[in-house]
């Protein structure tokens, strides 16, 4: 008899381990979910953030040679979907949004360097251009940007064969 209500113990045990664990793996699958639709939610929600983006000046004359730039990492305040910030969060750190060097305007500088600068709603359409999706522009730092070019020198030398 003794081996008969251990054969019935065995299997009340076996049987309330899998009750247990059924109610582990709800619960689980509960919080799993909840994170899910929170994820979801936030993303859809419009939110401000800053957003950094490295510049580059391209098209820079042949007779010009830049010498000095102010940081080449400009921040900016938006306000955007929570998917558009993530993406651009997550953005290579390489990528750079490219100012065409026409676009700068000119200032008298010393004999030899001319400085150049491009304005804060110069910035403001290229980062829009450059952005993923929609992105409202809150504030831009540096609101200017200034390079400072001098002439490229150029020196012949002749070479002789012996």
């Amino acid at each position: 008899m003794k081996s008969f209500f251990d054969k019935i113990k065995f299997r009340l045990t076996i049987s309330n381990d899998i009750k247990r664990r059924k109610k582990t793996y709800i619960f689980s699958s509960f919080i799993l979910l909840s994170f899910v639709l929170w994820f979801i939610i936030k993303l859809s929600k419009y939110d401000e953030s800053t957003v950094y983006a490295h510049w580059c000046v391209v098209n820079t004359p042949d007779t010009l040679k830049i010498t000095e730039k102010n940081d080449s990492i400009i921040s900016a305040d938006v306000r955007a979907l929570g998917s558009h910030l993530l993406y651009e969060n997550l953005r290579s750190k390489d990528d750079c949004f490219v100012i065409d060097f026409f676009s700068f305007k000119n200032l008298n500088g010393k004999e030899g360097k001319y400085n150049y600068f491009i304005t804060k709603d110069e910035i403001s359409d290229l980062l829009e251009d450059f952005f993923y999706g929609e992105m409202e522009i809150i504030h831009i730092y540096p609101d200017t940007i200034f390079i400072e070019t001098k002439v490229n020198e150029k020196k012949s030398i002749s070479v002789s064969y012996d």
